[in-house]
Order: C-alpha cells, then sequence, then structure tokens
C-alpha cells in the first residue's frame, strides 16, 4: 500500500546486507527513490545532497560516529529533516535521547518492512511516530 507520496530517502546503516534489502523494497515495492546511502554518520555528514532527502532513516548503533551525534549535528544545519531511528534498542531512556536529539519516528529492525510506509507518513506530516509500548512518557 502506498503511503502519502514517493519520498527521497537517504538510509544510513552500518550492515551493508540490510541496508540493501531495505533499499530495494522501498523503491521496488514502495515505489520511493534512496538518494543516497551512507554505513555511518561520519559518512552520512559528508554526503552533498542531504537537503535533498524528504526523509532519513538512521540507524543508532554504527561504528564512528553513531546516529544520535550524526542526527544532533545535521538538525543544527537542517532543522526541518526529519529522521527516523531505526534499531534493535527499546530501552526508554534511549528512546527519550532520540526524541530530544529531534529524531520523530522509530523503527524496529525486526519489523522494518512491516511499518516503514506507515511511520515514514506521519514523520512526513511532522507527526511523531513511536510504537505505544515503548513511548516515553
Amino acid at each position: 500500500m502506498k503511503g502519502l507520496g514517493i519520498y527521497k530517502i537517504i538510509l544510513v546503516d552500518d550492515q551493508p546486507i540490510f541496508r540493501e534489502g531495505l533499499r530495494l523494497y522501498l523503491e521496488n515495492e514502495l515505489g520511493h527513490t534512496v538518494i543516497a546511502e551512507a554505513s555511518n554518520g561520519k559518512e552520512f555528514l559528508k554526503l552533498k545532497n542531504i537537503h535533498k532527502a524528504d526523509i532519513v532513516i538512521m540507524d543508532i548503533e554504527m561504528p564512528e560516529m553513531n546516529g544520535l551525534e550524526a542526527s544532533k549535528i545535521v538538525l543544527d544545519k537542517y532543522s526541518n529533516l526529519k529522521i527516523i531511528a531505526i534499531t534493535m534498542y527499546q530501552d526508554k531512556v534511549y528512546l527519550r535521547d532520540l526524541i530530544e536529539r529531534g529524531i520523530k519516528g522509530f523503527i524496529h529492525k525486526s519489523a522494518a518492512f512491516d511499518n516503514v510506509n506507515e511511520v515514514m507518513d506521519m514523520v512526513y506530516k511532522n507527526q511523531f511516530s513511536f510504537p505505544e509500548n515503548i513511548m516515553v512518557e
């Protein structure tokens, strides 16, 4: 099922096989366009087309520079950028940190293919999208 529209997406994840699978799903199944990929926060911040992205799907745990640090830096420059965290972790303190860093949505890696379009639609509309069972109060 297609969402609100076709998004231009940047994928940031240190696992090449996961990143490739998600890119193929986003492009071939959902019709979106992945305009860039990076394997860590440092690579992401060097991208020349960050400002062209509708949405960034960013892993949080990565070598060299994690997604929290990269998100904080990029949002200082591009405050309207919409970032969705993708991770295996669900600790409430950790999620509070995500929200404080300006991240608008959360996708658990195990469910990425189930709800990525719904989460992107919500985040694109400037709504938060965190699963109820892990939402920080």
